[in-house]
């Protein structure tokens, strides 16, 4: 009995870790280079070494590789 209960609670852990544990406040989280790739973009753009228009296609290349 001790071992079934053991084993279900090995199971719930291991399926509680694999939701929560990539995850901040219940969002699912950017890859962090995508995450590192937009800041960078940001950067740029705000610093004006970027025009709106590159700013635009740049981003939209970018969110199109997340997914």
């Amino acid at each position: 009995m001790f071992m079934i209960l053991l084993v279900i609670l090995a199971v719930v852990a291991i399926v509680w870790f694999s939701k929560n544990g990539s995850h901040k406040n219940g969002e699912s989280q950017v890859h962090p280079t995508t995450d590192r790739s937009l800041e960078i973009l940001n950067e740029r753009y705000a610093l004006g070494e970027i025009t709106d228009e590159e700013y635009n296609k740049k981003k939209m290349e970018i969110r199109k590789n997340i997914f």
